[in-house]
């Protein structure tokens, strides 16, 4: 099982892939993955506002366990994934496949290991926020975001929304050899961090301090995995007994983390799950709203359409004639 670790410093990072994995340099900051283990792209830079980025295009072939190295000090890191990856169920332990989309800021200063198993397929990038980024940027980025000079540590997730998935896939749709490469991922780069942080302004994050120690921030960020059921939302009791904490502590901390309720979380993951189907257009209405464990089709349609505005069977018609 390949052991790889995930550095504040971007270059550490390149150097522990490049000596763990079999690589070959196929353009400027690009590597080309073909190791047993792993295959893909992973390129890498930094913009001329000083965020460091590497960007993964991989797919998982044998077991292979992360680690994320604490944050230096002033450091605060995002983290996208998009795709799917394997998870042990935490019921029966038995391997199965989840969805990801999400995106995470943080600055946490404990280190976190996990595992990717096979048959996983995922895009991911990192950017790395240095202080003096802060200081580049035209607008006030510590009076919109007073919580970027807390000691204390922190983490925020989001679901990425539509157009922040356009521009992460860019990156990974440019080809590498060009002479605009560079400035083209550099420009998308800061366009994705614009999206996610008015996204998070958007939750009214304030400078109040955290209480809660890296290791229950770490576990309630990792919860993300007992959303895989779109059937039914794992309880309170459930989140409580995984992170570790009483009822109304989990409760709070998932909030603070996620912005917003854990039933609330559920309904977006099932919301997004149910776009994504009748968007791909492989299934019918009613087969989706069983899948997603609605009791009928009319209760699918009416929970459908009181969250985007629109029937299923309108925007599946929308995404055919789009194709």
């Amino acid at each position: 099982m390949i052991h790889l670790t995930v550095y504040s410093d971007f270059e550490k990072t390149i150097e522990e892939f490049k000596t763990n994995m079999q690589c070959e340099s196929t353009a400027p900051n690009t590597l080309e993955i073909n190791d047993p283990a792993v295959k893909g792209v992973f390129f890498y830079g930094k913009t001329s506002m000083d965020v460091a980025y590497f960007y993964f295009d991989i797919e998982i072939l044998e077991t292979i366990e992360i680690s994320r190295a604490a944050s230096v000090k002033g450091v605060w890191t995002l983290s996208l994934s998009h795709g799917e990856t394997v998870d042990a169920n935490p019921e029966s332990g038995t391997p199965q496949k989840r969805p990801v989309n999400g995106a995470e800021f943080h600055n946490l200063k404990k280190n976190e290991t996990f595992t990717l198993h096979p048959g996983g397929a995922l895009r991911f990038s990192s950017f790395r926020l240095h202080p003096h980024f802060y200081y580049l940027c035209e607008v006030k980025v510590y009076k919109r975001f007073p919580f970027l000079k807390n000691k204390s540590s922190l983490a925020y997730h989001e679901i990425m929304d539509k157009n922040m998935l356009v521009f992460f896939h860019a990156a990974f749709d440019q080809n590498p050899n060009s002479p605009f490469f560079k400035l083209t991922v550099e420009s998308i780069t800061h366009s994705v961090l614009a999206l996610f942080l008015d996204t998070l302004e958007q939750r009214h994050v304030d400078s109040q301090d955290n209480h809660y120690p890296d290791e229950f921030i770490n576990k309630m960020l990792n919860s993300r995995s007992l959303f895989t059921n779109f059937k039914t939302p794992p309880s309170l009791e459930v989140l409580s007994k995984f992170v570790g904490m009483g009822r109304s502590q989990t409760n709070e901390l998932f909030k603070l983390v996620f912005g917003k309720t854990p039933h609330q979380f559920f309904t977006d993951l099932r919301m997004s799950e149910a776009k994504n189907l009748i968007v791909n257009g492989k299934h019918t209405i009613t087969e989706i709203a069983v899948f997603l464990g609605f009791a009928s089709q009319s209760h699918f349609s009416k929970a459908f359409k009181g969250y985007y505005g629109i029937l299923p069977k309108k925007m599946q018609l929308i995404a055919l004639n789009k194709s």
